[in-house]
């Protein structure tokens, strides 16, 4: 009993070590697997994947099979065989796209699963933003396989390829069987304010420029669509609302010809049919703010089909997006620190730009000259891109003296020169009645109005002083004018 019992001990013992050795020898053969993938870059792991062939084959046809076996560090999310095969033929329909489609997945640094702790936004080698998400999903795929190291960084096998996106500007440019879209395209063809002939001078022509940027209104003066870092949300409404929004700011667009009038009615729709952040059906709210300041309701009920998703934002197609017309009529605050000139320039000792605070504490700043002792001084400003419409004009002028003082605004005008040699401002629109400015008063009050004929911009503006050299009766001060255009 005593040798069976020995026996049986002794074959355990020999079973234990067996299988650690055995167990040690697959260790060490899965070390040196490891090892040798280590020593391999990219290029060359992927290679022997067979399930990554299709993903493979591209990466030889565009070349970029050179680049994963270079020095650089990458991480690259490499489609399954399944993942390619549902890639459509319009997706790599040229050599183009193929070389778009596998550099959107490819990264320029080495991002391993273990560092997704809350949401990466990676940058891809097209330039475009991928979301990697902690619980292993790259946008829509899924990290089958991840953390597969080589010499040069590491790739994560997935579910579904990431077929690149267009931005905003891809998307209308590709996308100009829309009145509204088009419209946006041939901006750069248009001089809509007037200032492209200084903006060509001002270019140096030895420099790469961004032609859009500079020639194009909306993407000048608003959001740039381009931006890969930045997420838009977009409406485009189809031709029939474009053109509904379109006529209700022509009478508010009025310029010298019709074709120009309807050019700048399609800027001012245009111009506030594009929000910054990402809106997502499920987070869509019922209003959005315009970059110009507009309040422009949503009703979900003139999406037209599903939303299209972008590199930089989301689309949604709109049966129409109705602005109340006095949502787009925003008033134009003048800041009185804020002056484009004077009518003397030797009198920069006696102008004061203050840093105030009204009774209730609100911090303000504000304009004040005194002790120039000249008769109609003046200080000049200018507003840009108002209405053709009637304006209602306020000013809050803040009197620090014991006493009251007058003064005046002249709307437009241009100068022209005497046969004295005497700098003088003709064909103002109006020139308002002096009025009186109480000590300590902060209220705004109503100065008057005027009409402008067509829109645009406002080049002079004047404040002008009381018509006498007396320090005590010529004061200037001003918080601001605002101009408050009447919706007809």
């Amino acid at each position: 009993m005593n040798f069976i019992k020995k026996f049986w001990g002794f074959l355990g013992v020999v079973t234990i070590v067996g299988s650690l050795n055995s167990c040690t020898d697959n260790f060490d053969d899965h070390t040196a697997v490891n090892d040798l993938k280590l020593q391999n870059t990219l290029e060359q792991n992927i290679a022997t994947n067979g399930d990554l062939s299709d993903f493979h084959d591209l990466l030889v046809e565009t070349g970029y099979d050179k680049v994963l076996s270079s020095s650089e560090t990458f991480t690259v999310w490499v489609p399954t065989n399944q993942a390619m095969q549902a890639v459509s033929n319009e997706a790599l329909a040229t050599a183009a796209m193929k070389t778009e489609f596998v550099k959107n997945h490819i990264s320029l640094n080495r991002v391993p699963t273990s560092n997704i702790e809350d949401t990466l936004s990676i940058q891809m080698l097209t330039g475009k933003y991928q979301n990697f998400y902690a619980d292993n999903h790259i946008e829509e795929a899924s990290v089958v396989e991840g953390d597969q190291y080589a010499s040069n960084g590491v790739y994560h096998v997935i579910d579904m390829a990431l077929i690149p996106n267009p931005n905003l500007w891809e998307f209308i440019k590709s996308n100009t069987g829309y009145k509204q879209n088009d419209f946006v395209t041939t901006l750069d063809n248009y001089d809509l304010f007037q200032n492209e002939t200084d903006l060509r001078e001002a270019i140096d022509t030895t420099m790469q420029v961004d032609n859009d940027s500079i020639y194009n209104e909306l993407l000048r003066t608003g959001y740039y669509f381009k931006n890969e870092k930045k997420n838009y949300t977009y409406f485009l409404m189809q031709d029939e609302g474009f053109t509904a929004e379109t006529d209700k700011m022509l009478p508010y667009s009025q310029k010298p010809t019709q074709d120009s009038t309807e050019h700048l009615a399609k800027y001012y729709v245009v111009r506030d049919m594009v929000f910054e952040n990402k809106y997502y059906p499920s987070n869509l709210p019922d209003t959005l703010i315009s970059q110009a300041g507009v309040k422009v309701p949503v009703n979900e009920e003139n999406i037209v089909g599903q939303p299209i998703t972008l590199s930089n934002g989301i689309a949604y197609v709109m049966k129409r997006v109705d602005v109340p017309i006095e949502n787009k009529l925003l008033p134009v605050k003048i800041q009185g620190e804020m002056p484009i000139g004077f009518s003397q320039d030797d009198k920069s000792a006696n102008i004061f730009y203050r840093d105030k605070a009204d009774p209730s504490g609100n911090e303000f700043q504000d304009i004040e000259v005194r002790n120039h002792g000249v008769p109609r001084f003046s200080i000049y400003y200018n507003a840009k891109n108002l209405y053709s419409t009637t304006y209602r004009v306020y000013w809050r002028a803040i009197n620090d003296f014991e006493g009251s003082f007058w003064q005046h605004i002249r709307i437009g005008g241009h100068f022209e020169v005497d046969e004295f040699g005497n700098q003088y401002v003709a064909d103002p629109i109006v020139e308002y009645d002096s009025k009186e400015i109480p000590p300590y008063d902060y209220n705004e009050e109503y100065v008057g109005e005027f009409t402008l004929e067509y829109a645009g911009d406002l080049e002079l503006i004047s404040l002008i002083a009381e018509n006498t050299g007396s320090n005590r009766w010529n004061p200037l001060t001003l918080d601001y004018i605002k101009l408050v255009p009447v919706v007809e």
